[in-house]
């Protein structure tokens, strides 16, 4: 599973329903999927801290600090659903930051 494909099923099967700041969260992701594409096109498994700094920094110089840290938390938020779920194996990249 790609990063993009996990946020996309994170905003579809479970911020629809239970998360306020859904729109939010999906209007952060398509901000980070601009920023840096080719981190999207990873499997969760290949994803690296290093790469996350880089998306954050990219993020940051783009949009500011608070979106950067908001998008971060967005994804971070998917991430842990997706492993309380066991949808997909993870490694501790999320938990690095």
């Amino acid at each position: 599973m790609t990063l993009e494909v996990l946020c996309d099923r994170f905003i579809s099967e479970y911020a629809e329903k239970h998360r306020r700041s859904w729109k939010g969260d999906k209007a952060r992701f398509s901000l980070a999927i601009t920023a840096y594409r080719e981190l999207w096109k990873k499997r969760i498994s290949e994803v690296i801290p290093a790469e996350l700094v880089t998306l954050l920094n990219k993020l940051t110089a783009a949009n500011g600090p608070v979106t950067a840290n908001r998008t971060i938390e967005a994804i971070r938020a998917a991430w842990n659903r997706t492993r309380a779920c066991d949808i997909t194996p993870w490694s501790r990249t999320l938990r690095k930051l």
